[in-house]
């Protein structure tokens, strides 16, 4: 079974050909079922931009514990290898990263992609480590002066609590469970903070 499977979505006005092949993980297309190619979507980020989909078939808990440093290097690689590359040509190189588990939807949107990107892959094990299933189903990973957060859905926490006790929560409720999350990564202590880079070579 493949870890995950990628897939690399571009603008068909804005790429050719060509770069569709220089961009293709060869290597990573052994280890991942991969898929990179054009469709055409109207988009709020503009004309050339680019989106990439980690969909895996399992829950994050696995995803964290089994897979998530082979897969941030294998990203890592890629990125500085030829995607990056590519992609930084445009004027308006807008992307998102989704992360698609079983229990948790991640998205990372970067308006620039430089560093930020390889950043992001860097230290996608210890991102991934604090996100908490049982409190949302929607994480948005965000990026600014340099460091990365975690940002909870506050509609999907509301949509969980509500699941969970069969009933209306009220924001002070949301708020309460928004702070005792934040509360543990805290009591963690800063080396489960992304910040911490990874070994990768």
């Amino acid at each position: 079974m493949a870890i995950a499977r990628l897939i690399l979505t571009l603008q068909p006005a804005s790429y050719t050909g060509a770069e569709i092949e220089e961009i293709y993980p060869h290597e990573l297309a052994q280890k991942y079922t991969t898929t990179v190619g054009f469709k055409w979507r109207r988009s709020d980020m503009g004309p050339e931009s680019w989106s990439l989909t980690i969909a895996a078939g399992y829950a994050l808990g696995k995803l964290v514990s089994v897979f998530a440093a082979e897969l941030s290097k294998d990203l890592y690689k890629w990125s500085k290898d030829s995607l990056l590359d590519i992609i930084k040509k445009r004027e308006s190189n807008h992307g998102s990263i989704y992360i698609d588990c079983k229990d948790v939807w991640i998205e990372f949107n970067t308006f620039f992609p430089n560093e930020d990107l390889l950043d992001l892959f860097e230290q996608l094990p210890l991102l991934l480590k604090q996100i908490d299933p049982a409190l949302c189903e929607d994480w948005n990973i965000e990026f600014s002066n340099g460091e990365f957060t975690l940002s909870p859905n506050y509609g999907s926490i509301r949509e969980r609590l509500t699941t969970n006790t069969c009933r209306d929560v009220d924001d002070h409720q949301v708020k309460s469970a928004l702070d005792a999350w934040e509360r543990k990564n805290r009591s963690e202590g800063e080396q489960g903070r992304a910040g911490n880079p990874l070994d990768v070579q």
